[in-house]
């Protein structure tokens, strides 16, 4: 677009075919391997940094590097090339002689430009209120944007919904069942026909001392219609589930939606850790208390809750030395009536297969069949198994945890408002005024932590992304600074980027900020085109007010060209357009508002950050004088 415009330019002040082909493009030649350099320079330590953000934007980014590359190869050869074939002088003459109509949007065009005129010269003559007036941009757009909520990325909604119901232990099939019909009442009364596609629920349930269920063994899912399809998305459905479904008795229900995440964790992760398991279950039930009754806390659970019934068998050793056992040799009884034991091998048709023995499964189907078990002792005769143990049925957890060789339990969580940042930091004051037995450790590890980890490599990936594009600018205009005064659009342009996303009601997620690191390399590309005009027009003989006056107006339609183009296209990403793009919103609005203010400011306060730089060096020699 720059190189076009400007052999277009040439074209219309009376240059000849080969002259604006050849001096057009050699005029902007400079500042088009800058800007493309600089924007390489910003999409390669992003495609290089690690964590989520490196696994899902390495193939973007280095797709983005080699097409900008290749780009400027076909600015500086194809295009010149096309434009001498078919510019014919015919041509030439009717752009040199025709003037416009005065027209409406002329008209309209002449007003704005009277208009940036007048503002480009008060600024330029009055360097303290232009700096003043960027920095009130900056101050507002960020005092915007204080309290938006951050997240690690936009949440998508996948349009399941999955509602998990816990019965107490002992329940039957039958009971889950009709729990699970009675949800189905419910989720058929509370969404609409038009949004539910179908739904679903499993139950699942053993035999004899099996047979009674465990925490969580019932799933019911309710699979919606395209989100384009319906007006209430699956987490509004969600909030409107949860009231009538907490009417059902009998049952603890939990109801979330199936969102399309880089995270894996919860809101609310807490990590206790200790050796004694029973002093970590007694800590745990009580911040699980506590935890609960924030406001914002749902669905909070331990890792104590998920036990399942186990039988315990403990030995008797003073009655069991009276017949002469061990506990290795009831054990081995006991697993010998229960799974059988490999008494000897056949061989039958050249294939050699085990001979198990085993009891006749009565004793896996009922707890007094196995209290009543004989037991060979070893003076021949045979005894009970409750004479020589206790024979119990107790809550035994589903899984350990340890951690740095401690036993771990683990707290978790969601948030009705989806801020992890606030509920995370009401979880750390309850943590704080939480006093722990001396051995104990109690630690958070949910998704704000991933976030801020993440956010640390973008974080690093912007500030090498920035000192990449300094060094390109200082080696592009040999000198330490002309790169200063490109690069001063930035802060405008990340907080007038940021201020976009609470206005169309976003979060600041890792795509917002990779958004932001893109902007470092996109945004300077048209400060550069300006700067580098202003340099040309004063080694021309041009004093610096007379040279920034000329210049810049030449360089608003190139300027233009290349945002507006920039922000149509990002137009469908930012609308959400399509069932797969909702993710990508964050990035669409930010570089939308990133680019469209940056133009803005670019257009009028460059000049002002031009002079103030140009007027370091004299204010250093006149010191030194």
């Amino acid at each position: 677009i720059v190189v076009l415009e400007n052999i277009y330019r040439f074209v219309s002040e009376g240059h000849d075919r080969m002259s604006a082909c050849v001096d057009g493009t050699q005029e902007v030649t400079n500042s088009v391997i800058a800007s493309t350099l600089t924007t390489v320079a910003v999409f390669l330590p992003l495609g290089m940094t690690g964590g989520t953000a490196g696994m899902m934007f390495k193939d973007f980014c280095l797709t983005i590097a080699f097409l900008i590359l290749s780009s400027l190869v076909i600015a500086l050869t194809w295009v010149p090339l096309l434009c001498y074939l078919m510019l014919d002088e015919q041509t030439v003459a009717k752009m040199r002689v025709v003037k416009p109509h005065k027209g409406l949007a002329t008209r309209i065009t002449d007003t704005i430009s009277h208009v940036y005129m007048a503002l480009l010269s008060f600024f330029t003559h009055h360097l303290a209120a232009g700096m003043l007036a960027c920095g009130a941009m900056v101050a507002v757009f960020l005092l915007t944007c204080a309290g938006t909520n951050m997240v690690l990325t936009p949440e998508m909604d996948q349009g399941e919904i999955n509602i998990s119901i816990s019965l107490p232990t002992g329940s039957s099939t039958e009971e889950a069942v009709r729990i699970a019909e009675q949800v189905a009442v419910v989720a058929e009364r509370q969404i609409l026909p038009e949004e539910m596609d179908n739904y679903y629920y499993m139950v699942s349930g053993g035999s004899g001392m099996t047979s009674m269920m465990s925490s969580g063994d019932v799933t019911f899912g309710v699979n919606l219609v395209k989100r384009s399809e319906r007006k209430r998305s699956a987490s509004e459905i969600c909030d409107v589930l949860r009231e009538p479904l907490s009417d059902i008795a009998g049952c603890e229900i939990s109801v979330s939606s199936s969102q399309m995440s880089m995270s894996s964790s919860d809101d609310i992760a807490v990590e206790i850790n200790g050796d004694d398991y029973s002093v970590l279950a007694l800590i745990a039930d009580d911040l699980t208390r506590q935890i609960s009754a924030l406001p914002d806390a749902l669905d909070v659970s331990s890792s104590v809750s998920e036990r399942v019934p186990q039988v315990e068998i403990t030995m008797n050793r003073q009655a069991a030395s009276q017949y002469g056992l061990t506990a290795a040799q009831v054990g081995a009884a006991v697993r010998q009536e229960l799974t059988g034991a490999t008494a000897t091998k056949v061989t039958i048709d050249n294939t050699e297969l085990d001979v198990v023995i085993k009891g006749d499964g009565a004793a896996s189907q009922s707890l007094d069949a196995l209290r009543s078990m004989p037991v060979t002792t070893a003076y021949g005769g045979t005894v009970a198994l409750s004479a020589v143990a206790n024979v119990n049925v107790i809550q035994a957890p589903q899984s350990i945890a340890r951690n740095n060789q401690s036993r771990q339990v683990t707290i978790t969580g969601q948030s009705r408002s989806g801020n992890a940042t606030a509920i995370t930091m009401e979880v750390q004051k309850i943590l704080a005024d939480y006093s722990l037995p001396q051995g104990y450790s109690v630690t958070t590890n949910g998704s704000y932590e991933d976030m801020m980890e993440n956010f640390a490599d973008l974080g690093l990936a912007l500030l090498v992304a920035m000192g990449l594009v300094y060094f390109v600018l200082a080696a592009q205009f040999e000198s330490f600074l002309m790169p200063v005064i490109v690069m001063m659009i930035l802060p405008v342009a990340f907080s007038g980027a940021l201020f976009a996303l609470p206005l169309t009601g976003k979060d600041i997620s890792m795509i917002s900020i990779v958004a932001l690191i893109m902007l470092a390399g996109t945004v300077v590309n048209s400060s550069i085109i300006l700067v580098d005009y202003i340099n040309v027009r004063r080694a021309a003989g041009e004093r610096r007010e007379d040279a920034i006056l000329n210049a810049c107006p030449l360089r608003v339609r190139p300027v233009l060209m290349t945002t507006l183009t920039t922000v149509l296209a990002m137009v469908p990403m930012a609308a959400g357009w399509g069932d797969t793009n909702e993710m990508m919103t964050d990035m669409g609005v930010a570089m939308i508002s990133g680019m469209i203010i940056s133009m803005i400011v670019t257009l009028v306060f460059t000049p002002v950050f031009y002079s103030v730089i140009d007027n370091i060096p004299g204010l250093f020699r006149r010191r030194n004088m």
